[in-house]
């Protein structure tokens, strides 16, 4: 006798799509939390890696009034590794008055570039990117304005122009026979 045969068993297959959806095993409202997660991470990447540097002027200040000696240009950028130009312009004339490429987001002018500002004159400033090299950005600020209320002399250039009390004498080789070189003595 034959043995009946018996019916193989239809497997099973389960399909989450099927029969758990996954859009059940969240709540709507981890949903909404979710996409914003995901929103926000996409808004700061791109802020970070798309956006344009934004530049604050800090100092001198809008109107201000100061000496030449306390300029000191300060300012802010959200963005870092960006080569600076700030230039200063007379405000009546716009003649260029200073120049000055930086790394730093700030800049102290020299005793040199301070001899340039007038007293009793107007000046505006502005922060731009550095346009001699190539940048991911080009921007330039806002202009503030400033005033000086005194001015100062440049330093002297050449030794002719320093007065002879504030030279720095050179030394002069001695023929005296305290300063002499004697070479050192062999014994044999």
């Amino acid at each position: 006798m034959s043995t009946p045969e018996l019916p193989t068993p239809t497997p099973n297959f389960i399909a989450p799509e099927k029969d758990n959806p996954l859009l059940d095993t969240f709540s709507p409202k981890q949903l909404k939390v979710f996409g914003m997660v995901v929103l926000l991470l996409v808004l700061a990447l791109g802020y970070k890696f798309i956006s344009k540097p934004t530049i604050k002027l800090l100092s001198p200040k809008n109107n201000q009034v100061l000496g030449v000696e306390g300029l000191d240009f300060e300012w802010q950028c959200n963005k870092s590794e960006v080569s600076f130009v700030i230039e200063v312009y007379e405000k009546d004339t716009s003649n260029l008055v200073m120049r000055q490429i930086t790394t730093q987001q700030g800049y102290k002018p020299d005793r040199y570039q301070q001899s340039f500002f007038q007293k009793d004159h107007n000046y505006y400033w502005l922060v731009m990117s550095n346009p001699d090299i190539e940048q991911s950005y080009n921007f330039v600020s806002e202009t503030k304005y400033f005033k000086v209320n005194n001015s100062i002399e440049p330093p002297p250039t050449t030794v002719e122009e320093v007065p002879k009390d504030q030279q720095t004498p050179t030394p002069q080789p001695s023929n005296s026979p305290n300063n002499e070189v004697i070479a050192p003595s062999r014994d044999y």
